[in-house]
């Protein structure tokens, strides 16, 4: 964790004229280091020695920005939104969710305190540049320190993230099972032993009778074209 101080988020330093545009762009490349590192505070309106000079001459010049077509008033909600979405343009969805604007104000002067969380994942400055803050100062990275630092910042933090959220299995051996307490215990669930499927019967195919074959009570039988009925009659037996 660290912090900032910058005296307004229209004036550049060492330039005496107002430059929104520069200015935030300055502003998100800072906060981008803050959220590759361990995440950090930024004040605007405070000068580096702590001295509050204030915020208020900001407000005139919020709608100065040539890259940002929206209109802003010129309050405190006017200039959390334009920071917002100077976070949002510059820096990403992502770095917007990690960014929490604030006011304070001491003997009578606002000034402006943003409070900076550390990414998950590499943060990108206009979608091609990485920066890192490192002690007092914001270090661009390039060829083999992007890679390692993906290297180290992302594959680790990703496992080790992935490896907290795991739930651990319960140990189930007998002797952990004996003393796993009610409420700790999952209920039991009895597993079905496996059925054999029971296959239903085929249906006969529709056949045209050709003979019947008639069986009677006293053992005797007979062979004709239609099917005979009667107290004596025991089947009949269709002959296709």
């Amino acid at each position: 964790m660290g912090d900032l101080r910058v005296r307004a988020a229209v004036f550049p330093a060492g330039e005496t004229g107002p430059n929104i545009s520069k200015q935030l762009g300055i502003i998100c490349r800072t906060m981008a280091g803050f959220m590759n590192a361990g995440g950090g505070t930024l004040y605007i309106g405070v000068s580096d020695n702590g001295y509050i000079c204030g915020i208020e001459s900001d407000f005139s010049h919020l709608n100065e920005n040539d890259d940002d077509p929206h209109a802003y008033k010129g309050d405190d909600d006017g200039y959390s939104q334009v920071i917002m979405n100077s976070v949002v343009n510059i820096l990403g969805g992502y770095a917007g969710t990690l960014v929490h604007v604030n006011f304070k104000e001491d003997d009578g002067k606002k000034y402006c305190v943003i409070e900076i969380e550390k990414a998950s994942r590499p943060i990108w400055f206009a979608g091609n540049k990485l920066f890192v803050r490192m002690i007092t100062t914001n270090r661009k990275l390039q060829g083999d320190e992007i890679t390692q630092y993906i290297l180290d910042r992302v594959s680790k933090n990703s496992f080790a993230k992935q490896k907290n959220e795991e739930v651990p299995l319960p140990d189930r051996t007998p002797d952990a099972a004996a003393q796993d307490t009610p409420e700790a215990t999952a209920p039991s669930v009895t597993v079905p032993a496996p059925v054999a499927p029971v296959l239903a019967p085929r249906p006969a195919k529709a056949t045209k009778a050709w003979r019947h074959i008639t069986l009677f009570d006293n053992g005797e039988w007979s062979f004709q074209k239609e099917e005979l009925s009667g107290q004596d009659v025991v089947c009949n037996v269709v002959v296709p």
